[in-house]
């Protein structure tokens, strides 16, 4: 009888400040425990690859740190911060598993360095794109904001079974220009872009902007059939390993 795998998820971490202590929030290790994986934290290194090879699948979580503008031809703003180290490590990740088909979940800051990796865009801050009453940096974080429309043909859609979903939000920076290869797969009420997918292949490469591991932790099971379905994913592939 063959034992069955329990996939590996590598998640990296963050850093608060440069040169402060490596941390990131618990909810994305339990959420991907309750579906059946194990979550492997990958540290803020110059080399991560040795630990990308045990894994079978990547969360790009979020982070306190911008995505970097210059990764998309802006210059930073005054008082803004990033981290080339994080950033650095995330394009690591990504490099590694196209490379070998591994699968991608993508959260907040993570969905926005999926498209920038891709060669998309960002704008610094959601209000440069959209004047809005909806505020998207909201506490507490498990609090649902506002409602994003999922597009019919999406793999949100498929996975989920619903037209229309209640998320938080916790973001300053927000995809402008979806890459080439992606297409937008969530939007919120304000015309925001919430969800990205690899137009041909988006079991592989999959992303939100909002938190599901939150939502997950207060109980929203639609929040958690997000990470059920990308541990099953990795499964598949960590049976091809």
């Amino acid at each position: 009888m063959n034992k069955q795998i329990s996939p590996i998820i590598g998640m990296p971490v963050q850093r608060v400040v440069k040169d402060a202590v490596f941390t990131q929030s618990p909810e994305y290790s339990w959420s991907v425990e309750r579906a059946g994986g194990v979550p492997l934290l990958i540290p803020l290194i110059k080399d991560v690859l040795p630990l990308a090879d045990l894994c079978h699948g990547f969360i790009i979580t979020g982070s306190y740190a911008d995505v970097d503008p210059s990764l998309y031809g802006e210059v930073r703003p005054a008082g803004g911060y990033s981290d080339e180290l994080r950033d650095a490590v995330d394009y690591q990740l990504l490099k590694h598993a196209e490379a070998t088909g591994k699968p991608v979940f993508g959260v907040c800051r993570g969905c926005q360095v999926m498209n920038v990796y891709r060669g998309g865009s960002l704008a610094i801050h959601y209000d440069d794109l959209v004047k809005t009453n909806i505020e998207h940096n909201m506490e507490p974080e498990d609090f649902e904001v506002h409602k994003v429309a999922l597009a019919p043909t999406s793999r949100i859609t498929q996975l989920l079974g619903r037209s229309e979903l209640t998320v938080n939000s916790l973001h300053r920076q927000v995809v402008s220009r979806v890459a080439g290869s992606l297409t937008a797969a969530a939007v919120s009420e304000d015309g925001l872009v919430e969800s990205i997918e690899d137009s041909k292949n988006p079991s592989s490469y999959f992303a939100v902007q909002w938190h599901p591991e939150l939502l997950a932790q207060a109980g929203d099971p639609l929040a958690q059939e997000l990470f059920n379905q990308f541990v099953a994913a990795c499964s598949e592939a960590a049976k091809l390993s």
